[in-house]
């Protein structure tokens, strides 16, 4: 991945970005349910998804039973 593609670095070798950072549209006001439809999957997929399946199957097949 080419960093440059996406910032520059100045003399010294700090990088900085061409964009600034984006707040989610969760925390933004005035709200926008629109785009936060649209930024729901982007936030579940894939690594949230990955962490809650792996924590559910850990507790059904790993963890006794608390009876």
């Amino acid at each position: 991945m080419d960093d440059l593609k996406f910032g520059t670095r100045n003399k010294r070798g700090d990088w900085a970005p061409n964009e600034p950072a984006g707040t989610a549209p969760l925390f933004s006001f005035p709200p926008r349910p629109l785009a936060l439809l649209k930024w729901l999957p982007h936030y579940f997929l894939p690594y949230n998804l990955l962490f809650a399946v792996t924590a559910v199957l850990w507790w059904r097949y790993v963890l006794p039973d608390a009876r």
